[in-house]
């Protein structure tokens, strides 16, 4: 028997009088050379619980890969938007990461305000707007929590998976 975990990692319904499902998304980036042509590498988990035959049981879904010629931010950027796709039906997500440009977006309200203004600030197109876009149509669905998080309990380990895979680098930034 095949069992789509990816399905019910995304789709389960929940029971009725259930909560929102619970999904912690890690996200650790390493990005080398200049800031604005460097390459980067980005490693996300997705973690929730799923009901399985023993009970809830703890599942992840990682993600990686390698982007040339990126900014930091754009890097970031990317690896919170392929989180997010993966999202399918309306949850509580918390976001761990170490990018300031990302907290600081939400912190301070600039989505909601980039939004209004069809995201342009004095009438130019903000920076990365294309993923800003796609990254806040994807959320509206979802109660969101951003936390700024230079470790989590993951960061050794997607270290670890991205050397493995793409070779050695540096950074969670």
């Amino acid at each position: 028997m095949t069992v789509d975990i990816e399905s019910r990692f995304l789709m389960q319904e929940p029971e009725k009088g259930d909560k929102l499902k619970e999904v912690n998304i890690y996200i650790y980036t390493e990005h080398t050379g200049p800031l604005k042509s460097g390459s980067g590498k980005y490693h996300v988990i997705l973690e929730t619980m799923i009901m399985t035959k023993k009970g809830q049981e703890p599942y992840t879904l990682s993600l990686s890969d390698v982007v040339k010629d990126i900014t930091p931010n754009r890097l970031n950027l990317i690896a919170l938007q392929q989180a997010v796709s993966h999202m399918k039906k309306p949850s509580r997500i918390t976001i761990y990461t170490a990018s300031e440009y990302i907290v600081n977006a939400f912190a301070n309200d600039w989505t909601e305000k980039w939004a209004v203004n069809n995201y342009k600030v004095r009438g130019k197109a903000i920076k990365h707007a294309d993923i800003w876009m796609d990254i806040m149509d994807k959320l509206k669905e979802h109660d969101i929590t951003i936390l700024y998080a230079k470790k989590t309990p993951y960061t050794e380990c997607q270290r670890l998976e991205l050397k493995q895979a793409f070779g050695k680098g540096k950074g969670n930034g």
